[in-house]
């Protein structure tokens, strides 16, 4: 193919492509995919900076040329921005961007309107790329998200073979010396176009692989959490508890049953949405006193559950001790309108339990605080 015919098929492609992203992104997503947008109009404008060479503009076209070489070093300046921002990596790296912006811009300056040369353009280009794909990829490596692992290779190889690809270029160019007409390159510079678009093609589905992946992640997570607390609901606790009801070498798992006192006078006097300030305040105690390990479920209105992995007798009961002493403390700080209590019931898992003997001797443990005068624990 020619080099007019691949510009305007690289062309047509990529500004297809960066449209469909852009609007998904607005509509789809309504904005809220950060990162998303700014690779959608890397794309757009990757392929606004071959449209020149698809309309007949050639290397005597210096301003066109200029025009084209800053659009093209914007994109790929905003693919490394979208992929700092979607992956959550270092902040630094947008400044880097923008550092890497000015400089190329400069250089093609120099190339375009004050000595110009085909050959100097295409090594800038290649040494341009080459850095963005190394960045990006140290973004996409270094993301605290967490985001699919064979989305994020993907993304990777995508970013590799382009810096590759543009390192073989630069040492082509250097083999070839001057090049006076970029129509009549040698196949290696023609073949930029069809890598621009499979790259375009693979870092779109890359992308959305990571973005859809996320979203099948938060809908299940929505699914067996509470909506009100975050804790883990009744669904996630039929889903997660088959792990503990095992084999003898589990026996240490220890299970705390927590009801709040007297939380139905609480809804009575200052009413539900008093409440349902007890049931979060009550909520974060557990998530700031249990353990990163520990399961903790809103089990009922007022109830909840806590499953300790690999907790002995007496390291349940401080950890026990310490949610009912901290719900306590706490709550005379924190809630203007009441300060609650909490009863506890606990018991350990059994060789031979199933979930039903284990919850049922639970709640019998719990039974026995509350019987006690409340605000205490009790063991089964």
């Amino acid at each position: 193919m020619d080099v007019y015919t691949l510009a305007v098929y690289s062309t047509l492609l990529t500004i297809t492509v960066a449209s469909a992203m852009l609007l998904t992104h607005k509509h789809m997503f309504a904005g809220t995919a950060l990162g998303l947008n700014h690779i959608g109009y890397a794309a757009l404008l990757l392929g606004i900076s071959i449209a020149p060479l698809s309309l007949g503009f050639t290397q005597s076209s210096i301003y066109i040329v200029f025009f084209s070489n800053c659009i093209y070093t914007v994109a790929f300046c905003f693919l490394l921005t979208g992929i700092t921002i979607l992956r959550e990596a270092n902040k630094y790296l947008l400044v880097i961007s923008v550092v890497v912006t000015v400089f190329t811009i400069g250089f093609f300056f120099y190339n375009t309107i004050i000595a110009p040369s085909v050959t100097s353009r295409i090594e800038t280009r290649s040494v341009l790329v080459v850095t963005v794909c190394v960045l990006a990829i140290y973004a996409n490596c270094s993301g605290t998200k967490l985001d699919n692992k064979k989305a994020r290779f993907l993304l990777n190889l995508t970013l590799f073979i382009n810096a590759l690809y543009m390192v073989i270029r630069t040492l082509s160019t250097l083999i070839e010396g001057t090049i006076i007409d970029y129509h009549l390159t040698s196949d290696i510079h023609k073949l930029s176009f069809v890598v621009t678009t499979i790259t375009v093609v693979s870092l779109v589905f890359s992308v959305f692989w990571m973005l859809t992946d996320r979203l099948l992640k938060q809908t299940y997570r929505s699914s067996i959490t509470d909506e009100l607390t975050g804790l883990y609901n009744r669904r996630g606790l039929k889903e997660l508890v088959p792990q503990f009801i095992q084999t003898r070498r589990e026996n240490n798992t220890s299970i705390l049953l927590v009801d709040l006192d007297h939380f139905k006078t609480i809804n009575d006097t200052y009413g539900h949405d008093y409440g349902d300030k007890v049931i979060k305040h009550f909520s974060r105690v557990l998530k700031e006193t249990c353990r990163i390990n520990d399961l903790c479920f809103r089990y009922g209105g007022d109830e909840f559950l806590v499953i300790l992995p690999r907790t002995k007798k007496e390291q349940a009961i401080h950890i026990a001790n310490r949610v009912m002493t901290h719900a306590k403390d706490s709550s005379s700080e924190e809630l203007s309108f009441c300060r609650y209590t909490a009863s506890i019931g606990f018991t350990q898992i059994q060789i031979n339990d199933d979930w039903s003997s284990l919850i049922n001797r639970a709640d019998s443990a719990l039974y026995k605080a509350k019987s006690k005068g409340r605000d205490c624990i009790a063991q089964r």
